[in-house]
């Protein structure tokens, strides 16, 4: 196990004035508070807009994270968070045979993996009785 991954979080963030603000200022201190006080950090910049233009990540923030933040009461980072412990995990089998349990970050997903995240998320908030909304294609066909 990569010991980084026992400290790592996400908090989107914009850069303004070259400064980086938080979208959940509150939530950063407190993680820094109770997880990173006193550790050397690395700052990983991943710009969304390179997401944004992708049609599926579309689909997961506008058909699945809207929702479910609505529904659940999370913001969208917590709906985003909770859904990614729920469903991102997935098998890998390795060259050897050896069957190994991958947790991704949807900004590292291949297409495929994505596409079956999402389709995990949305199985399982209408299971739990989260209304989503048609998709585009859905409405024009009724």
């Amino acid at each position: 196990m990569n010991p980084l991954d026992l400290v790592r979080a996400e908090f989107p963030a914009t850069v303004l004035k070259r400064q980086i603000v938080a979208d959940e200022p509150r939530r950063l201190e407190r993680w820094i508070a109770r997880q990173a006080e006193g550790l050397r950090v690395v700052l990983l910049v991943v710009d969304e807009q390179a997401h944004a233009d992708n049609r599926l990540f579309r689909r997961y923030r506008g058909y699945v994270v809207k929702p479910f933040s609505a529904w659940s009461g999370y913001t969208p980072a917590e709906a985003h968070e909770e859904l990614l412990a729920l469903h991102a995990t997935f098998e890998h089998r390795l060259p050897n045979g050896k069957v190994v349990t991958v947790r991704w970050r949807t900004h590292l997903m291949p297409d495929d993996i994505f596409r079956e995240y999402i389709r995990r998320c949305e199985d399982w908030l209408i299971s739990e009785g989260c209304v989503l909304p048609a998709r585009k294609q859905e409405r024009v066909a009724s």
